[in-house]
């Protein structure tokens, strides 16, 4: 598609504009030409444009030519994109903001994002990020295009009021807000560039990099084993993480501190933990996890609970986890005569659904190939009519 001169393109009310070449040079499906100056307006989440890059991109760079209403450039630039496999295409939006960051569109968050907090409390951060989200998702691909020098995203002047420019760093949603941490850049050009692309499907935004929301807990578990308790939890990144405390209750009010356990300061890859309370209270015992930051800053996530002498309650869990392509969902304790499993990726959509009929569920182990799977964080769900039971695995 050629979009000549000053031509405008404008969607509304959901429309998918579908680039869908044949040819190996497909980075080149989506082009300005003449005085180049002309632009597609999104304007709306669910406006879609779909560009299909086939078995890969030849490394050359995709510009998704969007501007606001005024005209003014906010486009998407994946720079330096490696080949990925399968016949698969990246879908692309923007959508304006109100000063709260809800969509104006809809009013709401866009979808599956939930908070705009800042780093180390339920404080609402939107007085520091942007006006403006960018949506980027992979599409049937077997193994996902990596986008080798990152991201990139333009901004108008309106979309930043308040904020200072050089202070803008790139964060996306997945199930919490997550800071790529293998280098940011910005510069004092409408732009600003992240040098990570996780390959995952997610909502970006612009954040101050003095005030940015918070980095992602993926799991907190705590399990009986011969009489003790096993306290496990995973990250998917960390920002300025000094420390860990444990904390355990027997009411889930009153709060001991238990141990503590240092973090690993900065880091993007999934790093798990684990400890040991070798002497639970009698009956239910809370447990709850304390983060802290260099700064002194500290967030509190959980809490969990777990009753060493009552083994008769549902349960569900989930191994190995992380995993690689065979998952098993251990099923206890649960009456009933039929039941589903579904399984959602990072942004909600469902991905696998499976019934399970009484001898499935009296069987208790359930074996899923998910080998298929592209890798990232995924919530498996249980449900029947009298248990329901939500758990984060993750795909290495």
């Amino acid at each position: 598609m050629f979009i000549n001169d000053n031509a405008v393109i404008t969607m509304k009310g959901g429309a998918y504009l579908i680039a869908n070449p044949t040819l190996a040079n497909a980075y080149r499906a989506i082009r300005l030409t003449g005085t180049q100056t002309g632009y597609i307006v999104c304007e709306e989440e669910i406006n879609k444009v779909v560009w299909w890059l086939r078995n890969g991109a030849n490394t050359n760079n995709i510009e998704v030519p969007f501007a606001n209403a005024s005209g003014v450039v906010v486009k998407i630039k994946m720079i330096n994109i490696a080949a990925g496999s399968a016949d698969g295409a990246m879908v692309f939006s923007t959508a304006p903001t109100t000063p709260d960051n809800k969509l104006i569109s809809t009013g709401a968050y866009p979808s599956n994002v939930t908070n705009m907090f800042t780093n180390g409390s339920t404080a609402d951060n939107s007085i520091n990020t942007a006006d403006r989200f960018w949506f980027v998702e992979y599409y049937n691909y077997a193994n996902k295009p990596l986008c080798q020098d990152g991201f990139t995203f333009y901004y108008a002047n309106a979309d930043i009021v308040g904020l200072t420019e050089n202070d803008l760093l790139a964060q996306y949603w997945n199930s919490g807000w997550v800071m790529p941490l293998s280098g940011i850049l910005w510069d004092l050009n409408n732009d600003c560039a992240s040098i990570t692309d996780p390959r995952i499907s997610a909502p970006w935004v612009l954040v101050s990099k003095n005030n940015v929301l918070p980095v992602e807990l993926i799991s907190l578990n705590a399990a009986c084993k011969d009489e003790n308790v096993h306290i496990s939890w995973s990250t998917a990144s960390e920002t300025n993480n000094d420390y860990f405390t444990i904390e355990r209750s027997s009411d889930a009010a009153d709060w001991q501190y238990l141990m503590s356990m240092p973090g690993h300061g900065n880091s993007n890859t999934i790093l798990n933990y684990s400890a040991t309370d070798n002497n639970p209270f009698k009956g239910i015992s809370y447990y709850r996890l304390r983060q802290t930051d260099f700064d002194g800053k500290s967030e509190i996530f959980g809490p969990v609970s777990v009753n060493c002498e009552e083994e008769t309650m549902p349960q569900m869990s989930c191994y190995p986890n992380p995993f690689n392509s065979v998952l098993v969902v251990d099923i206890k304790n649960v009456d009933t005569d039929k039941a589903v499993i579904r399984i959602f990726d990072a942004i909600g959509k469902k991905v696998f659904e499976k019934d399970l009929d009484k001898y499935q569920i009296e069987t208790q182990r359930i074996t899923i190939d998910l080998q298929g799977f592209s890798k990232g964080i995924y919530s498996v769900q249980f449900n029947s009519d009298s248990f329901t039971s939500t758990s984060k695995i993750v795909k290495e």
